[in-house]
């Protein structure tokens, strides 16, 4: 039997639980320095990005976090943005985050938090849904590709 997780979408800016979102985001950050991120956090990243996700939460932009019994375990970012005119003009959910903590991964919970996305994706009736994933983590592509996912663009960067 398949553990139960609780996911709880953040919409207030007051909720308590956005600190503890972004500490996750924070951690995230850490492990993708790690495998060859090449644009480190800031030092006031972190708050920059919870400043953001909370003024934008509901309308253009989704965070859910994933507790197990009542601990943080993971988030998930979510947010619209529109393409040019010569590609449309289409909003398309661009999923910004994924994280869960490297002893809760294979429980279904990024799934269930990717899931969660596509589906608020929906309501905003969005064209399509686009991420990206470091090189150096070949775990993401795969998990990426079962959820349907198909590979499209390589980015390069110099620094």
């Amino acid at each position: 039997m398949m553990r139960e997780y609780d996911y709880i979408k953040l919409d207030q800016p007051e909720d308590p639980d956005w600190n503890i979102a972004g500490e996750l985001f924070t951690r995230m950050y850490s492990q993708m320095n790690e495998i060859g991120l090449l644009l480190p956090l800031c030092d006031d990243g972190t708050e920059k990005w919870l400043k953001t996700a909370r003024n934008t939460s509901g309308r253009f932009g989704v965070t859910i976090l994933a507790k197990d019994w009542g601990k943080a375990v993971g988030f998930a970012h979510g947010m619209i943005k529109f393409l040019p005119d010569y590609l449309g003009g289409y909003a398309v959910g661009t999923i910004t985050h994924v994280y869960v903590d490297d002893d809760c991964r294979h429980s279904g919970i990024g799934k269930a938090l990717v899931n969660q996305l596509e589906e608020w994706f929906l309501t905003k009736k969005v064209h399509s849904i686009e991420l990206q994933v470091i090189t150096g983590n070949p775990i993401a592509n795969e998990f990426w590709k079962k959820l349907g996912y198909n590979e499209e663009l390589i980015q390069y960067r110099k620094t």
